[in-house]
C-alpha cells in the first residue's frame, strides 16, 4: 500500500529487497553497496510533455476530422440505414486521467441494447451482436474514429493507455492493484499495449499495464510517432479485432 500511495503521488520509492515482498510490473531492481534495492518510480508527465502532446493532439485530431469527414458521413448513413432503431454514435463511459470518467464516442457496431441481458462484457472473437457491416467497422477500427472529437475536447490523447470502463477497472484492481497508475495520463486512441496485442490485451490487464507504464516512463515524441505508424499497419491487417 505504501508503494502504491507513493507512486500515485509522484514519489519514487527505494526499498531493501526482502524475499516476502510482493513485486509488480513497474519495479526496477538495482544494487547499492552490495544490497539489492527495489525502486518503484513515479509515473507522470512533466508539464512540458503535456503541452507538447496537447499541441500535437489538437493538430492531428482536427486535421483528421477535416480529411476524414466524407468517410465519417458515409459510415453514419450506413449505420442508420442498416439499424434505424439505434443511434449512430454510441457513448460509453470510460475512466480517464486522474480516474475521472468521461463519455467516449464510438460508431455503433452492435445491435441496440447489446448488453441489456448480460451486463458489461468484453467482446469476443465469436461475437454475434454486430449489425450488418459492424464487424468490418470493428475489424479495421473505423468505429473508433469519433474519438477524434474526444481528443479535440481534451478527454483523450492520440497516444496513451486505452481507456477502460469503470466496471472492469474495479474488477481489475482486485488482481492488479497498480492498474490505476495508467490513469496518471490521458487515455489514447492507440497505445504501446495496443500495437503489441490489440484485442489480445483486452482481458490481460497485468500485461497491458506493464506496457502502459513503460510508455509513461519512456515517453518521447519519436515513440508517439512510432506507435502511430505501427498502429496504421496493425489496423490495416485487421487482425485480433472484435
Amino acid at each position: 500500500m505504501l508503494v502504491l500511495y507513493c507512486e500515485s503521488r509522484q514519489i519514487t520509492v527505494h526499498i531493501i529487497h526482502a524475499n516476502d515482498f510482493t513485486l509488480h510490473g513497474s519495479v526496477n531492481v538495482s544494487e547499492f553497496l552490495g544490497v539489492t534495492m527495489l525502486s518503484y518510480p513515479s509515473f507522470y508527465f512533466k508539464r512540458s510533455i503535456k503541452v507538447i502532446k496537447r499541441i500535437f493532439d489538437i493538430t492531428v485530431s482536427l486535421s483528421l476530422i477535416i480529411i476524414l469527414f466524407p468517410i465519417l458521413l458515409c459510415i453514419s448513413i450506413w449505420i442508420k440505414v442498416v439499424s434505424p432503431s439505434g443511434g449512430v454514435i454510441y457513448n460509453q463511459t470510460r475512466v480517464g486521467r486522474d480516474q475521472k470518467e468521461f463519455d467516449m464516442f464510438k460508431f455503433r457496431t452492435m445491435i441496440p441494447n447489446a448488453e441489456v441481458s448480460t451486463g458489461p462484457i468484453w467482446a469476443n472473437e465469436n461475437e454475434d451482436r454486430y449489425i450488418p457491416g459492424g464487424k468490418f467497422l470493428r475489424q479495421y477500427s473505423l468505429d473508433e474514429l469519433p474519438q477524434l472529437f474526444n481528443v479535440l475536447r481534451n478527454d483523450m490523447s492520440i497516444v496513451g493507455p486505452r481507456p477502460e470502463r469503470k466496471y472492469f477497472v474495479d474488477k481489475i484492481l482486485n488482481e492488479v492493484p497498480h492498474f490505476n497508475l495508467r490513469h496518471t495520463i490521458k487515455g489514447g486512441l492507440t497505445g504501446w499495449a495496443q500495437i503489441h496485442g490489440r484485442a489480445y490485451m483486452t482481458n490481460k490487464p497485468s500485461q497491458k499495464v506493464a506496457y502502459d507504464l513503460y510508455y509513461i516512463s519512456n515517453w518521447s515524441f519519436i515513440l508517439d510517432i512510432k506507435i502511430i505508424i505501427k498502429t496504421f499497419f496493425v489496423v490495416l491487417k485487421g487482425e485480433q479485432a472484435y
